[in-house]
């Protein structure tokens, strides 16, 4: 139980900042909108790995925080407001971003590395531990094959 109610606040944080975000951007619709402005938010840098950049695009599709705020204010919206318009809900949405962010470097990091020296695998190891991933997570969250197909539908 505690561990569902963990996931479910982990999800809302991941969604929350990025429908903040959209719903400041629509709150002055009578302005004209920037034409340019999805590509500008797209390519934000918001860390560089060595050569290599992370743009808020990617971070938020790593986070996947806006499906996770559509999901909150599914099930609550009244948590969903209080997630963010507070300043502790906020708090918590800032720090998931970045752990998410700290994630995404830290991978970034051991796949520089191991391209460094020379540590490769092939397309059936990783389609080995795709599957070895994709069992676990279905044995933990006791699903069948049809059940996570489902939600990975919707």
């Amino acid at each position: 139980m505690k561990k569902k109610i963990l996931s479910s606040l982990l999800i809302i944080v991941l969604i929350l900042p990025v429908t903040v975000f959209a719903q400041d951007l629509n709150l002055n619709s009578k302005q004209p909108a920037d034409p340019n402005l999805k590509n500008k938010m797209e390519s934000n840098i918001v860390a560089k790995v060595n050569e290599e950049n992370i743009t808020s695009k990617e971070l938020a599709q790593k986070a996947s925080t806006n499906q996770l705020l559509m999901k909150i204010n599914q099930i609550d919206q009244q948590f969903l407001q209080t997630l963010t318009s507070t300043e502790s809900g906020k708090k918590v949405l800032k720090e998931y971003q970045k752990q998410q962010l700290d994630n995404l470097i830290n991978n970034i990091l051991l796949q520089q590395k191991a391209e460094n020296v020379g540590i490769t695998l092939s397309q059936k190891e990783k389609e080995q531990l795709y599957q070895q991933q994709k069992k676990r997570i279905l044995k933990n969250n006791n699903l069948n094959q049809e059940k996570y197909l489902s939600i990975l539908k919707n």
